[in-house]
């Protein structure tokens, strides 16, 4: 019970640092949420539009890819 309450803390303390519209990627459900309604370990987030939130995983994935390109780059020393 004491993870409930912890996380519908979090989720509170989230909405009330910013007036805002922020939206968050549900990697669960695979659905946009505005404002944080699941619990942090299952989103991904915050982005400023519905449709970065909607991208959100491509997004990732072109960063880890960039980034592993990189780690490429630095093993070559």
């Amino acid at each position: 019970m004491d993870l409930v309450y912890l996380a519908c803390a979090i989720i509170w303390y989230e909405r009330s640092m910013t007036e805002e519209k922020r939206y968050w990627y549900n990697v669960k459900t695979g659905e946009v949420e505005e404002g944080p309604k699941s619990m942090a370990i299952d989103r991904i987030g915050p982005f400023a539009t519905r449709e970065e939130a909607a991208n959100a995983l491509a997004t990732y994935e072109e960063r880890n890819r960039a980034w592993d390109e990189e780690d490429e780059e630095d093993d070559d020393w």
